[in-house]
């Protein structure tokens, strides 16, 4: 909270502290960990069993790699969960290692899934890097170099707090602090967006200063905010009513029934396009969510966003 607090001062956004703190979740950024001034084909390579993305994955003997109707699945990145900072917010097992695959990152997010997500808890010393079989790729992740390319790169975790926007349906709340702040102060909408990219990820602006921008962007966020439209979505997918999806009017009628069924879905993980790592989602750059459902009490669960958290 403290460092929140600061930001808000240092990015001139006090002013407008509860409405923005209300809208907070934390999250863990995922950023790119090698050295600033190396290019990328002089990268050293990943040491095996360490966090990654792209490249082969290490995989333990006997691990089937995951393959669909389609053809084999394209591995994304993997996660050594002793990486994570651990935090009564943070309900991944604090040992193994997570294999993220893509059997289709064309899906939308209410369709069967595209994405796999592995846990495995064994022997490190066991891990053997494994190359993929590029023809067999399903021709839904085939067509992005990423999934084909041998390069990969290692990854640093840093807890943040992650605020909107999230999704499309965040740009209500964004539009609406535009028009609330464009005469009295007309630049707080960047000083925002500048403040969001600080808040969730506490290294940017040290990544920055060590010359990683503007090529060095973010990879992604391990948990963090949940935009409310895809809960709603999620659970009316559920219900096999997806024909409510447009039913703006309905949905409104209904928000506080769907938000009630709908706390239980989290966003797992929202993985950004990045000219930095070679992966652009086919969606205009968009990102991709990855999203789980928990009926346990968990501290991130719908309520007062990051106030409440404070104070739970």
């Amino acid at each position: 909270m403290a460092r929140i607090g600061a930001l808000l001062e240092s990015h001139q956004l006090a002013r407008y502290r509860d409405d923005i703190l209300s809208r907070g979740s934390p999250c863990v950024a995922i950023a790119l960990k090698d050295p600033p001034s190396a290019s990328l084909p002089d990268l050293p390579p990943v040491r095996i069993g360490s966090s990654k993305i792209g490249g082969d994955p290490d995989l333990p003997p006997g691990f089937a790699w995951p393959v669909g109707d389609d053809g084999q699945a394209g591995f994304y990145l993997q996660i050594v969960l002793a990486d994570l900072p651990r935090a009564s917010w943070n309900p991944f097992p604090s040992q193994g290692m997570l294999f993220v695959f893509c059997h289709d990152d064309q899906r939308a997010f209410w369709d069967p899934p595209g994405w796999e997500v592995v846990w495995w808890n064994g022997d490190p010393a066991s891990l053997v890097r494994t190359p993929r079989d590029v023809p067999a790729l399903n021709p839904l992740v085939g067509e992005s170099v990423f999934f084909s390319t041998s390069l990969s790169r290692p990854l640093t975790f840093r807890a943040g707090t992650d605020f909107p926007p999230g999704s499309q349906s965040d740009w209500d709340w964004i539009n609406a602090f535009e028009r609330r702040t464009r005469d009295s102060d007309g630049e707080a909408l960047n000083r925002y967006f500048d403040f969001v990219i600080d808040a969730a990820d506490p290294g940017a602006a040290a990544d920055r200063a060590a010359g990683r921008g503007p090529y060095f962007h973010p990879i992604g966020r391990l948990l963090g905010h949940t935009d409310s439209s895809i809960r709603e979505e999620l659970t009316l997918a559920a219900r096999g009513a997806s024909d409510r999806f447009r039913d703006y009017d309905w949905r409104r009628a209904h928000r506080d029934e769907l938000a009630k069924e709908g706390a239980s879905w989290r966003q797992l993980m929202r993985l950004f396009s990045s000219t930095a790592i070679e992966y652009m989602s086919p969606c205009d750059a968009a990102p991709n969510y990855l999203m789980a459902q928990d009926t346990g009490a968990r501290p991130w669960t719908p309520g007062g966003g990051i106030v409440g958290l404070a104070s739970s």
